[in-house]
C-alpha cells in the first residue's frame, strides 16, 4: 500500500509498508525556460553554420567548428531536458537507505558514507555538498564522461557530489534542511543497531 502526502515545499513523502521516503518531484517550470534558452542555441549554432561560408571575417572551417560545438553541446542539453519533462521519475529520492539522485543517472549514496553536508554559494547559485567517505569508489564507478565532471567537483569542492535545486521543486534551503534532518536520524538509528 503506497501513501503520499503533500507536504510543504514540493516535497511528499511516501509510506511504503512502513518503509518511509521522501521524495522531490523534478520542476518543469525549471526546466522547460533551460530547454527553450538551449533550444535558442541550437537555432544560432544552424544560422552560424549557414553564415560561415558567406561572411569573410573569420575563417568558414573555424565558424563551422564553433558552430558544430554549440550544436552539439546545447542539442544535448535540449535532449536531456526533454527527457526529464517526459520522465515522471521524481528527483530524489530519499530513505532510510541513503540518497538517490534520479536526476543523474539514478546516483545512490548510502547514509554510511556520509561525511557532513554543507551548501556554498557561488554568485546567485547555492550548491548542496556532500561530503562522502568513498569518493574513489564513486569515481571509478562512473562512465568516462560522467567521471571527467566528478573529478572537476573534487578539484573544486572536495567533494564528488554536489546537488543544485535547479531542476527540482524545492530550494537549495529545504534541500539541505530535509536532508541533514534524515542524515541525523539515519546515523542515530544506525548507531542504535550497534
Amino acid at each position: 500500500m503506497h501513501i503520499m502526502q503533500q507536504q510543504e515545499n514540493n516535497i511528499m513523502k511516501m509510506d511504503k509498508d512502513q518503509e518511509e521516503e521522501i521524495l522531490i518531484e523534478k520542476s518543469n517550470k525549471k526546466i522547460v525556460p533551460l530547454v527553450l534558452v538551449a533550444l535558442f542555441f541550437v537555432l544560432i549554432s544552424i544560422e552560424l553554420w549557414n553564415e560561415s561560408s558567406i561572411q569573410d571575417r573569420f575563417s568558414p572551417s573555424i565558424i563551422k567548428l564553433i558552430s558544430l560545438l554549440v550544436f552539439f553541446f546545447f542539442g544535448g542539453s535540449v535532449v536531456f531536458g526533454l527527457y526529464q519533462i517526459f520522465n515522471k521519475a521524481p528527483g530524489l529520492i530519499i530513505n532510510r537507505i541513503g540518497i538517490r539522485n534520479c536526476v543523474n543517472n539514478d546516483d545512490f549514496v548510502k547514509w554510511d558514507n556520509i561525511l557532513k553536508i554543507e551548501v556554498i554559494k557561488i554568485r546567485n547559485t547555492s550548491i548542496l555538498l556532500i561530503f562522502v567517505k568513498n569518493t574513489d569508489e564513486i569515481i571509478a564507478k562512473a562512465n568516462p564522461w560522467k567521471k571527467y565532471w566528478l573529478n572537476l567537483s573534487m578539484k573544486w569542492y572536495g567533494t564528488p557530489i554536489s546537488l543544485s535545486s535547479n531542476l527540482l521543486k524545492c530550494s537549495v534551503a529545504d534541500l539541505k534542511e530535509v536532508i541533514a534532518k534524515e542524515f541525523e536520524k539515519n546515523k542515530r538509528q544506525t548507531k542504535n543497531e550497534v
